[in-house]
């Protein structure tokens, strides 16, 4: 169930934003394969009229660095 509400809640919050690609990182999906699976399928599920598509990085430990890098430069 919570991987379901973290997708449902990202799919929103995506269509909120106009985005058409959901990004998840961290710990809870990194070695979590049954967690992706479920937040991906609910994802796709939601996603059928609107082309929103789930997206899993398994290398996320320098993308806070990678965005203070950014935020400097802006």
């Amino acid at each position: 169930m919570i991987s379901f509400n973290i997708g449902q809640l990202a799919f929103y919050q995506a269509r909120l934003c106009g985005s058409d690609t959901i990004y998840f990182v961290g710990s809870y999906v990194r070695d979590n394969l049954f967690g992706m699976s479920q937040m991906r399928f609910i994802v796709d599920l939601m996603a059928q009229e609107h082309g929103v598509k789930a997206r899993f990085l398994t290398y996320d430990g320098y993308l806070g660095a990678i965005g203070a890098f950014m935020q400097e430069f802006k």
